[in-house]
């Protein structure tokens, strides 16, 4: 038949049942009691604390810090205006290009035109050399002037002189 623990009691003056205290054995006591267990966790946390405070750093030390963080924030904020300001100068430099190019092609279109102009000057100098001023009197007064001119030039340069094909 197993043996079957079962709790001891005794009877106290009042009737009511308490637990036997245990018996002793041979083994030693491993309980730790709780005012021993107090003070040991309370050591620890001042260990605990002064290990902290001992590595943290003073406030000199963080004033230091403090200060080297200021002095490399004011330098990247130099740095960023200094690259706000290339950004500009290229953008500026960009919009310069873009304008260049519509300069260039202005002068383009304009040394064209000049180029028409030189071919159609000889022929405008010939018209206007070729010039009669016709006049008509009438018992002395002047009654009738007109200008007449039998120059054909090229019906490009009329274009280009004249804005269009003058006929005639």
């Amino acid at each position: 038949m197993p043996a079957v623990a079962t709790a001891r009691t005794l009877s106290d003056p009042e009737g009511k049942e308490s637990p036997l205290p245990q018996e002793r054995t041979n083994e030693p006591d491993t309980t730790i009691p709780a005012a021993f267990r107090g003070r040991v966790a309370l050591a620890g946390i001042g260990l605990g604390v002064v290990a902290v405070m001992k590595d943290a750093p003073s406030t000199t030390t963080v004033n230091r810090q403090v200060k080297v963080l200021h002095l490399q924030l004011a330098n990247d904020e130099r740095q960023l205006a200094n690259d706000g300001l290339k950004l500009s100068t290229l953008q500026t430099s960009s919009a310069n290009a873009d304008n260049v190019a519509k300069l260039q092609g202005s002068v383009a279109a304009l040394q064209t035109k000049l180029a028409a102009y030189n071919v159609c000057i000889p022929q405008l100098q010939q018209e206007i050399g070729a010039l009669n001023v016709n006049t008509q009197n009438t018992n002395g007064y002047l009654t009738d002037a007109y200008l007449q001119n039998q120059t054909i030039i090229s019906s490009n340069c009329q274009k280009i002189l004249y804005g269009q094909s003058i006929g005639r």
